[in-house]
């Protein structure tokens, strides 16, 4: 089979193109506002860390918003923002089915086992793995397994409730230590912030080319 024909995945059959498109749409939307989120962080984290968190809910981010943000504000908004990860996720496994993680195999096969694990823990524990590994990449081995929806929404949002009310928990204890950097950032939010934007910059262009390298590779 050629590289063309591995690389290549095509929507399952009857499946809706609104349903494609708004799939692809969410998809679209989580990356945007994790990387505008990053690009911003400094600036946000200082004036804004709910909306910080709300737009881009790393680990990190959570833990440096934790000083000025009420913990059930942060549990509840971090959950609901991971929680469109999961969705997104999901919509791809559903709409590719298990094409799509074949296709996910061979675009970063450093991580290729960990994917094959991930498979076989899905079979044998299904949803369960979802609430302990409430990860996106769960919720596309969830979709290409045509799971009902409202029962992955459930299972992932238990289980970033505990992951964020841990993540929450850590930032508190740390906050001896988060607080000077909080300190920093405030007096240097521009320099900061022009940096993150830069860096964030560099690392969409590099991946940018990467794909375009990729898809001509597809085509030859």
């Amino acid at each position: 089979m050629s590289s063309r024909a591995r690389s290549a995945i095509t929507p399952l059959a009857g499946v809706p193109p609104r349903l494609r498109h708004a799939v692809f749409a969410l998809i679209a939307l989580v990356a945007l506002s994790n990387a505008i989120g990053t690009a911003l962080s400094p600036y946000l984290v200082v004036e804004h860390p709910l909306l910080l968190v709300a737009i881009s809910p790393e680990g990190r981010h959570v833990v440096l918003a934790t000083p000025s943000v009420a913990p059930v504000l942060l549990v509840a908004v971090g959950t609901l923002r991971r929680l469109l990860g999961i969705v997104a996720g999901f919509g791809l496994g559903f709409l590719y089915g298990e094409a799509a993680v074949r296709w996910a195999e061979q675009r970063a096969p450093r991580f290729s086992r960990f994917i094959l694990f991930l498979e076989r823990m899905f079979e044998r524990f299904g949803l369960y793995l979802l609430f302990v590994v409430p990860l996106p990449s769960i919720g596309v081995l969830a979709g290409a397994a045509r799971t009902r929806l409202p029962w992955v929404v459930l299972a992932g949002a238990a289980g970033q409730v505990v992951w964020m009310t841990l993540t929450v928990q850590f930032g508190e204890a740390v906050s001896g230590w988060t607080r000077p950097v909080l300190a920093f950032l405030s007096r240097h939010v521009v320099e900061a912030t022009i940096v993150a934007v830069v860096l964030v910059g560099l690392q969409q262009l590099v991946a940018y080319q990467k794909r375009k390298a990729a898809t001509v590779s597809d085509r030859g």
